[in-house]
Formats: C-alpha cells, structure tokens, sequence
C-alpha cells in the first residue's frame, strides 16, 4: 500500500471527480482511459490529469507493463 502524508490536506483530499475516477479504479484496476472517460462522461485527457493528480497524492500508481492501477 502506498503511504500518504496526512500532514497537509491537500495532498490527500479528493475533488468530486478524482473520487469517481478512483471507486472505479478500485472497483476494476484494469480499467482503461477510455472506459472511464465514457463512465465520467469526460475526455481522455481529463482522465489523464485526474490520474495524474490521484498518483501526486498517492491515492494510485499507474503500472504501464500491466496496463492497470496500483492501489
């Protein structure tokens, strides 16, 4: 599991957006871009900033062998 530091919130606290993006990372961490830009209803490109700001926080960490998230 990957560490978090609780010593500043925002580095932890999830948008409205992020949160979505993460339950359904949880939910299927073989889950592609496009699957969840089609699930969100946003672009590939959103989903790339919202995954890049969820590994910044350390919420996942994207394993580009495997083709899925790390939680």
């Amino acid at each position: 599991m990957i560490k978090k530091d609780y010593a500043d919130p925002s580095k932890y606290l999830l948008t409205d957006k992020q949160a979505d993006v993460y339950r359904l990372i949880v939910q299927n961490p073989s889950i592609s871009f496009v699957e969840l830009a089609k699930e969100i209803g946003v672009s590939v490109g959103a989903i790339q900033a919202v995954i890049h700001a969820l590994e910044k926080k350390k919420y996942l960490k994207s394993s580009y062998k495997t083709n899925a998230f790390e939680i």
